[in-house]
Formats: C-alpha cells, structure tokens, sequence
C-alpha cells in the first residue's frame, strides 16, 4: 500500500486548525502527502510541514500522532493507509 501523512497543524493561542485552499482548484487541504522509501513517519510528517506551509517545527518530539486509517478498493486496485498527526503551532 502507499503511506500518506496527514497533519492537523492547530494553532497554540486559538486552538484553531489551519486548513490551506488549494490555488488550482479551491479545494480545502490539510497539510497531507505520500511517505517516501526509507522515511520515518516523523521525518515525513516534518517535511511536508515544511513543504506545504513553509514551516520548519524544529523537533519531530512536536507531532503527536492522532489517528490511522486504511482504505481499500478493490475495484480499481487502491490501496492507502493514512497516519494522522497534529502539531501544536507557537510563535
């Protein structure tokens, strides 16, 4: 199966969750992308924090993990397991 990382980046003072549009088609997105050979979950969950928002957390000691999930369908022959994080945003 392919492996996503999902992240719920939620802002410390307001408790808030950014969610970004995406610019092609208006979508709403939560930091997300597939996990790359050889990566660690939080290696991966940092550089897509990196590489969608720009932000670098510093120390993957900040992700805590949320949730996972698996979704099959046999009919087109997909397979994805997700792994859900959230980081708590500071100045």
């Amino acid at each position: 199966p392919k492996i996503l990382i999902n992240i719920l980046p939620i802002c410390g003072k307001t408790n808030r969750i950014f969610i970004g549009k995406r610019l092609e088609d208006l979508k709403l997105s939560i930091v997300c992308g597939k996990l790359k050979y050889g990566e660690e979950f939080d290696e991966g969950g940092m550089r897509l924090i990196k590489e969608d928002i720009g932000l670098d957390i510093g120390n993957s000691k900040r992700l805590f993990f949320l949730a996972s999930y698996n979704i099959i369908d046999k009919d087109v022959g997909l397979h994805l397991v997700g792994i859900m994080f959230y980081v708590v945003l500071t100045e």
